[in-house]
């Protein structure tokens, strides 16, 4: 529990006490005075030099209860601690004896000091050593500034040094904002980034004599509260320097007197917190989705349950946009129409009818006055709600509802508009090209399919937390498989290229198998996992849904991206060219995707659907 509480969710520590601590509890009680939730304490009294003897900065475990250390206190290292440099022997020795006391007080967490940017092998050797052994069972959280003094990346430093950790989930980043910000600042998305430290020092002042962040700082901060629910740790400097230009005294002394209060720092930090980017109503249905790895929908082999139905229809972008493409359909057919036929709407794959209810809309609008509209549905429980439909709703008098699978049902008639929504993340991933060449036989030879085209499109994006989720797991064919996810936790590290496309009616029934190469530049040194996934949709002519980021239809929450892992990551460098194939295979049974980076030489995920496929 907090030891105060804080604007909305957004936690405060404060950091820089001395390495002695005379009574901890009146520490905590001013801590509580000044806003704070919880501090940040120094674990040890030594220096590099002499003899090395543990000394605790309080006086015994005693001094606070058990809650209270798990709570309100995070353990520091000793801040001369650099196990690659000159003091290595003694520095492995002070961390090993610091981290054992900070885990018998079960702290909120273990802070340790920042990697030696030229190199941190021992350092993180002693770490990685310390989580194989499960020597640690509260989270180690490394300080990274975003830059080191000498203009190292910090983010560099951070990839080496967790690398060798394994990617282990117990390692966490204590990301520093430092006067210098990091060239790609947005690489710090995918990274578990559990407390921002702000120090003091970076502040300027503003005409009032306020503290306030240089503008840089102040979007990434903002990105950061948007991005994830960090802890900000304020890293107080007693000596804040007044480099203001004013010139008359009074006016210079109240603003030392300002900005020496940390009241004002954390009153600008929330406002700024509570100034983040409102989420709208499709983010807020994706909050208990984000970074959960889901199977995607195989809805030809299984049977949808009724919630999923629910779910879906729920969507506000999805069935408007439908509706909009068939009575642009239905116009134009209307145009050049002569014979006083009925218009033939068929449904195919109508769930529990809102593509139904979608087309009759359409036909109202449009003032269409003989038409019909066959529903074809697979599943005998969503047959009972079209069925109930038809009993109750009076303007369903013209549907027609067939229990059978759309591409063995015989039609007595030809279709003038065939509608259909059957794709998956990746377009195509739900067998949307297999359904519609089996449907298209009772489609008229001047047919329309809504949708007429569709296309997928990838990006190489890094990723640790999913693929340290799937990596642990120790199963090869998780790291074959493709997911549907919210991404959350991610970071695009290249723009998009585009892998497979279809169109519909397929006249020429051309084999639905593909070979993609995709050609990409990465936009800085990264470390990728895998890559995103998306289409774009045309429903018709102008009339369109997507997920794919260019043209996303906003508000539209049907459909998650996809997300294909790679079983081992790879470092990828700014500029580099990257170059990955993918193929769509199938046989009679089945359909499955196989992907490589032949441009780094991995081998061919998930060949002949070893690990996945989508039965046919």
């Amino acid at each position: 529990m907090p030891i105060s509480g804080s604007p909305d969710n957004l936690y405060f520590g404060r950091a820089n006490y001395p390495s002695k601590i005379y009574n901890v509890a009146q520490v905590l009680g001013d801590a509580r005075d000044e806003h704070f939730d919880f501090v940040t304490l120094p674990l040890g009294i030594s220096t590099q030099e002499g003899e090395y003897e543990f000394e605790p900065s309080v006086e015994s475990d005693l001094a606070l209860d058990c809650s209270t250390w798990s709570s309100a206190v995070l353990g520091e290292v000793s801040t001369w601690i650099d196990p690659d440099g000159n003091n290595g022997e003694r520095s492995l020795v002070a961390l090993q004896r610091e981290i054992e006391w900070c885990g018998h007080l079960s702290t909120l967490g273990i802070l340790v000091q920042q990697p030696n940017p030229k190199s941190c092998s021992r350092y993180a050797g002693h770490i990685n050593r310390l989580i194989q052994n499960q020597c640690v069972n509260i989270p180690l959280v490394l300080k990274i500034p975003m830059k080191y003094p000498e203009g190292q990346e910090g983010w560099n430093t951070w990839n080496t040094f967790r690398l060798m950790c394994e990617s282990s989930l117990q390692l966490q980043v204590a990301l520093e904002l430092t006067a210098q910000i990091s060239d790609v600042p947005d690489r710090w998305h995918a990274e578990p980034i559990r407390y921002m430290i702000v120090p003091c020092k970076i502040f300027l002042r503003n005409k009032q004599g306020y503290p306030v962040l240089p503008k840089a700082q102040q979007n990434f901060l903002l990105e950061m509260f948007c991005k994830y629910k960090c802890q900000v740790i304020i890293e107080t400097d007693e000596t804040i320097k007044d480099d203001t230009t004013q010139e008359d005294d009074s006016e210079r002394e109240e603003v030392v007197d300002q900005c020496s209060s940390v009241s004002n720092y954390i009153d600008y930090i929330a406002r700024l917190f509570n100034n983040r980017e409102k989420i709208d109503a499709s983010e807020y249905f994706g909050l208990q989705y984000r970074d959960y790895l889901q199977a995607p929908l195989q809805p030809l082999s299984d049977n949808l349950e009724s919630q999923t139905y629910e779910t879906f229809e729920k969507d506000p972008v999805k069935y408007v946009q439908y509706e909009e493409a068939v009575v642009e359909c239905i116009t134009d057919k209307l145009k050049d129409r002569k014979s006083d036929d009925p218009l033939i709407i068929m449904v195919v794959g109508a769930g529990r009818g809102p593509l139904v209810e979608a087309s009759l809309n359409a036909a109202a609008r449009t003032g269409l006055k003989k038409f019909e509209v066959w529903a074809v549905e697979k599943n005998p429980n969503a047959v009972i709600t079209l069925r109930h439909k038809k009993r109750d709703e009076l303007h369903w008098d013209p549907v027609t509802i067939i229990h059978q699978d759309m591409r063995e049902w015989q039609a007595p008639k030809k279709a003038d508009i065939m509608v259909s929504e059957l794709l998956g993340s990746f377009g195509d991933n739900e067998l949307s090209p297999e359904c519609l060449d089996g449907a298209q036989r009772f489609l008229a030879p001047d047919g329309v399919s809504i949708p007429q085209s569709y296309y997928s499109t990838i990006r190489c994006i890094s990723t640790p937390k999913l693929w340290t989720e799937l990596k642990k797991q120790d199963d090869l064919s998780k790291l074959e498989t493709s997911y549907v996810v919210k991404l959350h936790q991610f970071w695009s590290l290249t723009d998009e290229a585009k892998i497979f496309s279809f169109e519909h009616p397929n006249w020429d029934l051309k084999p639905n198998t593909r070979y993609t190469r995709g050609k990409f530049t990465a936009h800085a040194d990264a470390l990728c996992h895998g890559f995103s996934a998306y289409f774009h949709c045309d429903l018709y002519k102008n009339v369109t849904i997507s997920i794919e980021p260019k043209t996303e239809s906003k508000g539209m929450f049907s459909w998650f991206p996809a997300y294909f892992p790679l079983r081992t990551p790879i470092n990828f460098r700014k500029g580099e060219e990257i170059i990955v194939d993918f193929w769509r295979c199938e046989d009679k049974h089945m359909v499955w995707y196989e992907w490589a980076v032949p441009s780094h030489n991995t081998p061919i995920h998930n060949p002949n659907g070893r690990s996945y496929f989508i039965s046919k």
